[in-house]
């Protein structure tokens, strides 16, 4: 035992462990610290009106520009309206920003705005229901305390025209400042009117939030024009094929055990579906191996609020998923085929950019080609 002590002391040597934790917490700061290159560039610009346009990539810092937005105009006592598509996305901005503006989708703010007018704001079931209740917004008017000195839009691209009609129209005050920010790229609603009306428009092409072998297998995978602009390397890409369903379950939990085993913690784990969260077979399971999903039951709360089932182990969409991000995402159903839609490829792009250190991909054998990378 001496004998060994003796050795062990001259080799001058340290017994390493990789720290998952502290990996991740030097990713997200030099994300941050690449991304704020966005927010100095706005914070600098002098518009008159204040009426910008950000078309920029995932990860270019666009949540950044927003969030000081807010905070800058609060701070100067402006009435500020934040909206966003995603109801997940609005729930997380409401819990990260300072309260004192008003954070909700845009769905969300048409039925505050129709319930403090006394119109029903209860979906009929009709396929038209939003637009005969904004025509009777139009009609009745919206009144003075739903104007606003500063309206900031997240997702642009997933916004309606009518919807820019109706802001512009009815809930600006004179003089208000606008920040539209968006990324045709990840246009999964496939909306073809897209904003451009604003004289400025800045485009920022980097993305900062992907490590840069996620951002290589993404660029050469699905061919998108953006530039790589986080070196380090991140944790990479796991590829996968299933030929079956049946197969898909147990890959996802040898997957979840292997970076769990790794360090990680099931909060920093997602699993996203490119299509409907219904109609992804995971959504049926109540467990993956060991562990509980936490998933949308599709039902609300009296006061409007999602209502999630109880587990540990985060299953959801694509589409409700965007604008949120996560150290190791599982994307599954994945397809980007040669004969893919362009549809497709803008779903697993943006199932994609949400990985921070790890991305598994999964698909059908006829989507992808087995590999680790």
């Amino acid at each position: 035992h001496q004998h060994q002590r003796v050795i062990s002391f001259f080799a001058q040597s340290f017994n390493l462990v990789l720290d998952i934790h502290a990996r991740e917490a030097g990713l997200n700061k030099r994300y941050k610290e690449l991304a704020s290159r966005l927010v100095e560039v706005i914070r600098n610009l002098e518009l008159n009106p204040f009426h910008l346009r950000i078309s920029g990539t995932a990860g270019s810092g666009k949540s950044l520009v927003a969030a000081e937005q807010y905070c800058n105009k609060l701070e100067r006592g402006e009435r500020v309206l934040f909206l966003c598509f995603n109801r997940p996305l609005a729930d997380q901005l409401r819990l990260s920003l300072p309260e004192g503006g008003l954070i909700n989708t845009w769905l969300g703010f048409v039925q505050e705005i129709l319930a403090d007018n006394g119109l029903s704001a209860t979906p009929d079931g009709q396929a038209d229901f939003w637009d005969r209740r904004l025509e009777e917004l139009i009609d009745h008017g919206v009144g003075d305390k739903w104007k606003f000195d500063c309206i900031i839009v997240d997702e642009g691209q997933d916004f309606e025209e009518l919807w820019w009609m109706v802001l512009k129209e009815h809930c600006m005050n004179e003089g208000a400042s606008v920040l539209w920010l968006e990324d045709p790229d990840q246009n999964v609603r496939s909306i073809e009117w897209q904003q451009r009306e604003f004289a400025t428009t800045f485009h920022a092409k980097s993305n900062f939030r992907s490590p840069y072998r996620i951002a290589q297998f993404i660029k050469e995978k699905l061919g998108f024009d953006f530039e790589v602009g986080n070196g380090l390397r991140g944790l990479g890409v796991g590829e996968h094929t299933v030929s079956d369903e049946a197969e898909l379950r147990p890959l996802v939990d040898k997957l979840v055990k292997r970076w769990i085993a790794e360090g990680f913690g099931e909060e920093d784990i997602v699993v996203l579906t490119c299509i409907g969260l219904t109609r992804s077979s995971l959504y049926g399971a109540d467990k993956l191996g060991n562990r509980t999903v936490r998933k949308f039951t599709e039902d609300y709360s009296d006061k409007g609020e999602q209502i999630y089932s109880e587990g540990v182990l985060r299953f959801d969409s694509v589409r409700r998923f965007k604008g949120q991000q996560a150290p190791v995402v599982i994307l599954v159903d994945v397809d980007y085929s040669d004969d893919c839609s362009l549809d497709s490829r803008r779903i697993a792009f943006t199932g994609m950019t949400r990985a921070t250190m790890r991305l598994e991909v999964v698909c059908l054998e006829s989507g992808c080609e087995e590999s680790l990378l």
